[in-house]
């Protein structure tokens, strides 16, 4: 899936991008790094500050930019933690 040359070719794009004065978002769009590449490592399991070394971001700030949370990702951390109280219930009420 990933490939170290394809990231090293993308971070001297992005350096070429930015010292034509392209900010950020401006350089993100035109190598085509949107939103979906970081939701998806973050959702993968991937530790943040691994998924941000990968994708080049080197500020917390813009890494949340792309790194969306929605309605679901709401749904689903609440259905986790309920589920990790009732087995912690579960688990004393045994005991």
């Amino acid at each position: 899936m990933w490939r170290r040359a394809s990231f090293h070719h993308l971070s001297e794009q992005a350096a070429r991008l930015k010292a034509s004065g392209c900010t950020s978002s401006q350089i993100g769009e035109r190598l085509g790094i949107g939103k979906s590449p970081v939701r998806n490592l973050v959702r993968a399991g991937i530790a943040e500050r691994v998924a941000m070394q990968m994708t080049g971001h080197k500020t917390r700030s813009v890494f949340e930019r792309y790194n969306i949370v929605s309605q679901g990702d709401l749904f689903d951390a609440a259905r986790k933690l309920d589920a990790t109280a009732t087995a912690a219930q579960e688990s004393v009420q045994r005991a």
